[in-house]
């Protein structure tokens, strides 16, 4: 068997850092455990809070869109004349019937539509 020459600073040094690290996480093993848990805890407590705000946020700017006459609500004929703007977007044929190739199509159309917009939006703010 080999041995270690540990008259050289080298190897003395990497054997402590090895030792030390060892004992560091041993030591500190319950300590950190609990901390780590407590911390995954509050970032989950934070990511639940950010998706609420989200849905709210959402909620707020489809009230915004639908509401045409922009009184602050929605009523049935605003959200009727939306669902039938959307319904004639996805029916490209316009034969009153969507199928799922046409939705397909159309959802894809919509995305490109929404990322065109926002470019210009981003450029538009970063002009001003």
């Amino acid at each position: 068997m080999k041995k270690l020459d540990i008259s050289k600073p080298l190897v003395v040094g990497v054997i402590l850092s090895v030792m030390g690290a060892t004992g560091t996480v041993i030591a500190g093993h319950h300590e950190e455990g609990e901390y780590a848990k407590e911390k995954r805890e509050l970032m989950k407590e934070q990511r639940k809070e950010r998706r609420e705000l989200k849905r709210e946020f959402r909620a707020q700017k489809m009230l915004e869109r639908v509401d045409a006459n922009k009184d602050g609500v929605v009523d049935l004929d605003e959200y009727l004349t939306h669902a039938q703007n959307r319904f004639s977007k996805m029916d490209l044929d316009s034969n009153g019937v969507v199928t799922p190739e046409e939705a397909k199509e159309s959802m894809a159309q919509m995305r490109k539509e929404f990322k065109e917009k926002r470019k210009q939006a981003m450029k538009d703010k970063a002009g001003e």
